[in-house]
């Protein structure tokens, strides 16, 4: 016998009632039966206990593959919607906003394109037109976004 020991899997548990006992049942995949029962010393008799010990494995974690860098968008690629989150967030277009934070921001360009979330810019075409004319205006430097009207 070149190895004592073997996997199994813990499956079942049962009371042996009145014995005081416990019957744990771990199960192997048929293929590596034969040399489970050889690691155990073959098939159970009732005249010949046979004590083994029993440790759990520990849980050998897959290592996670390299993931190969996505392919990022320019800012200009990406949906209307997300480049307004995006510039909402930056500070400088904050400052030049006239607001203190990001949901500010966001309140004030809402406001302008008369809509109720920026997902609406992928699809009002008039608010798209205005969130444009702001992207520009800021990238240009023209304007402040509190002069704006919708």
């Amino acid at each position: 016998m070149d190895t004592a020991a073997f996997r199994a899997t813990f499956s079942d548990f049962r009371l042996i009632k009145g014995r005081k006992q416990a019957q744990f049942v771990f199960e192997v995949p048929l293929e590596q039966a034969d040399k489970a029962l050889e690691c155990l010393g073959g098939v159970p008799r009732p005249d010949n206990e046979t004590w083994v010990g029993i440790a759990r494995l520990a849980e050998q974690k897959a290592e996670p593959k390299p993931q190969e860098p996505k392919a990022r968008k320019r800012f200009d690629e990406l949906p209307l919607s997300q480049q307004c989150a995006l510039r909402c967030a930056d500070t400088a277009f904050q400052l030049w906003c006239n607001v203190a934070t990001e949901q500010d921001a966001a309140n004030r360009v809402r406001s302008i394109c008369k809509i109720q979330s920026r997902a609406e810019l992928d699809s009002d075409e008039r608010a798209a037109r205005l969130w444009k004319q702001i992207e520009h205006d800021f990238l240009t430097g023209t304007g402040r976004i509190a002069e704006q009207r919708g």
